[in-house]
Order: structure tokens, then C-alpha cells, then sequence
């Protein structure tokens, strides 16, 4: 079985690292606030797929504890007492639990349906290749669905650690799980999966204490952390499954002319028609490209905010052009128009992932 490889550290992100910048440098011209926007899923079901059977297809007598699990020496300098490493294969029964109730929590399909047999039950190692074209029309037939999610695979690499601060002098425990999901899509006569989902997120615990012994006493137990993270990795497909809502950082400029300063008093009251209109004469009434870039900008989150994303398309790539020159400028436009042309390419996707919902 091939387990959960070592995780990249993560990156250091310079675009939010300069925004973040510009923002503490005494920058006033700019306001921050945070807004929801429905995205796409990666998987696209067509309307009359409405039920759906989720089925649990490995084996349960494999080892829990996988036989990968070690214990570094500890690092002295860093006061770590010990380091230790272990992969297991999750609690399916929790991950699949977890995924029917994050599917008919959304109400996109017309009914969930679980399959509580192990159809592994008797396997003693992972079959290759998944559910065969007679296993998907059977299970499809038994339990009346459309469509089948099948987990194929559910492991995790824990990595614990117990160390001691001098400076404070407390103990510290800690466990991070990452966690690693398969699941395969299936169409009745299909011989082989649709789509699948294949991913890795990580769930943290810590613990601190007096003594070491407190610490290791009230950190989350083996059994404990394999039932929640067994569930949270549950949750994990269902963003590529379904349509959800995502929430992202946004600026507007508070400088330029008069019409652009009274705009923001709108927009300040979520009046993003009335802002859009003033800031539509502030662009027209100015030659200065600079004061032309704050306008056009601000008009991009305006109809962004407003939903109409092909009109916050348009206005985004005429604030590029007139950040040129403008380094602080371009960087805030570029950085936008990405993310609107990620909405503007996904608007006909989301679209008709919600059709189903017109009626």
C-alpha cells in the first residue's frame, strides 16, 4: 500500500507578504474587508443524477497501525523530549458518515443514501482497480442510485511531539494528522470510475502543562484523534463533489477625486449601485491615468459585488492598463484580475452545476 508521503513545508506567500506591506506602510488610500463567493465544484454531475449511494470499499481487517512507525532522536537545541511518526489506515465507517451528512447538508442532490456493508469485508489487502462494472450495477440497482461514491482508500501519517520551554517552563504536546482520502465516482455501466478524488489536508491538536506527565495524560489519544480525523477527512471531497462558498480578501481605494470619495460612502453602506454610478462619472471625468485606475478598479469590486462578474471583468482589465507605470498599482491589479478571471472562466461551470436548481 503506499502511504502518506512527507508533506512540503509550507511557502512563504509573497503577494500577501506585499499587500500585507502596503497596508502597514502608512498606505490610507486603501480599505480591506473579506466577501463570500460561490464556487465552482471540480466535478460536474448532470441534472438528472439525483441520488446518490456512497459505499465503503476497503478492507476493514487490514492493521490499523500500519508497520511504518518511528521515533526520532530528540532535538536538543529546540528542548524536544521526543519526535515520533506513525501511519494508519483511518476509521472508514467515520469518514463515510461524515461525507453523506456534507452532502445532504447542502440539499443538492434528492437523497443520500449509505451502504453500511464493508464491501471489502473479506479482503486482506486493497484491490487494485476498485469496484468492478458488476459491483457498481449491483450496488447502483440495490440501493436505487445514480451514481456511486466509493472510498478506496482512507490513510494518515500522525506526527507527535512533547517538548519543554525553558523560557515559560511549561511542557508542550502536539499532534498533526495528515490526512489522505480516495474516493472514485461511478456511473452504473460504466466500467470504470468517472472521476477521482484524490487529496491531503492536515488537523492539528496540542496540549500544555505543568508537567510532562499532565501533557501526555490530556493529549488527544490515539483512539480519540483516529475517530476525528477519520471524520474530517470525510469532509474533505466535498467541495470537489458540490458547488460551496468560499470567502476571499477584497480592497477598494478611498482616494481620487470627489466623485470616487463619495463613492466609498456608499460602498461603506453596501450601496455598490450607487458607488458604481459615481465612480463610472469619476472615471469619465478625469484624464489623469492615476486617478482613471482608482475609478476603474473600485468599478471592478462594485459589479463583482453587484454579481456581475462579466461587467467586474471589463472594468479589472482597464485599471490594469492604467497601472502602468505604478508599481504599488500594477501589483494590486494583477493580483485582482486574477482572481476575477477565475471567477469570469468559472461563471458558465457554476452556472450549470446549479441548474438543477431553476425549477
Amino acid at each position: 500500500m503506499e502511504s502518506i508521503g512527507q508533506l512540503p513545508c509550507s511557502m512563504f506567500n509573497v503577494q500577501l507578504f506585499a499587500v500585507a506591506l502596503l497596508l502597514l506602510t502608512g498606505c490610507q488610500s486603501l480599505e480591506q474587508f473579506t466577501i463570500d463567493y460561490m464556487e465552482p465544484a471540480k466535478v460536474s454531475f448532470p441534472d438528472e443524477l439525483k441520488r446518490v449511494g456512497i459505499v465503503n470499499n476497503v478492507p476493514n481487517d487490514l492493521p490499523n497501525r500500519l508497520s511504518r512507525s518511528f521515533t526520532d532522536t530528540p532535538d536538543v537545541e529546540s528542548n524536544g523530549l521526543s519526535h515520533t511518526t506513525t501511519y494508519y489506515n483511518g476509521l472508514t465507517s467515520y469518514a463515510i458518515e461524515s461525507l453523506a451528512h456534507g452532502i445532504a447538508d447542502e440539499e443538492y442532490f434528492e437523497q443520500v443514501v449509505i451502504c453500511d456493508s464493508v464491501l471489502r469485508a473479506n479482503d486482506t489487502q486493497l484491490q487494485a482497480g476498485g469496484l468492478s462494472l458488476q459491483e457498481v450495477n449491483s450496488l447502483a440497482n440495490y440501493l436505487d442510485v445514480d451514481v456511486l461514491l466509493s472510498l478506496e482508500s482512507l490513510q494518515m501519517r500522525e506526527v507527535r511531539d512533547l517538548l519543554y520551554s525553558p523560557d515559560y517552563g511549561f511542557y508542550i504536546g502536539a499532534v498533526n494528522v495528515a490526512v489522505r482520502p480516495i474516493l472514485n465516482i461511478y456511473l452504473p455501466d460504466r466500467d470504470t470510475p468517472v472521476a477521482t478524488i484524490n487529496m491531503t489536508d492536515s488537523i492539528y491538536w496540542d496540549e500544555v502543562g505543568n508537567s510532562l506527565t499532565y501533557v501526555k495524560n490530556h493529549l488527544i489519544s490515539q483512539e480519540e484523534m483516529l475517530k476525528q480525523a477519520s471524520d474530517y477527512a470525510g469532509t474533505l471531497p466535498v467541495k470537489n463533489l458540490l458547488p460551496h462558498w468560499e470567502n476571499a480578501q477584497r480592497f477598494f481605494f478611498t482616494n481620487g477625486n470627489i466623485k470616487v470619495r463619495d463613492g466609498v460612502v456608499y460602498a461603506r453602506e453596501n450601496e455598490w449601485d450607487k458607488a458604481a454610478e459615481l465612480w463610472e462619472q469619476a472615471y469619465a471625468g478625469t484624464k489623469s491615468t492615476k486617478k482613471q485606475f482608482y475609478a476603474a478598479y473600485n468599478l471592478a469590486l462594485a459589479y463583482e459585488m453587484m454579481d456581475d462578474i462579466d461587467k467586474a471583468y471589463q472594468w479589472i482589465n482597464t485599471a490594469v492598463e492604467k497601472s502602468h507605470g505604478n508599481t504599488t498599482n500594477q501589483f494590486l491589479a494583477q493580483q485582482y484580475f486574477r482572481d476575477l478571471q477565475k471567477r469570469h472562466s468559472n461563471t458558465a461551470i457554476l452556472n450549470a452545476q446549479l441548474n438543477r436548481f431553476k425549477e
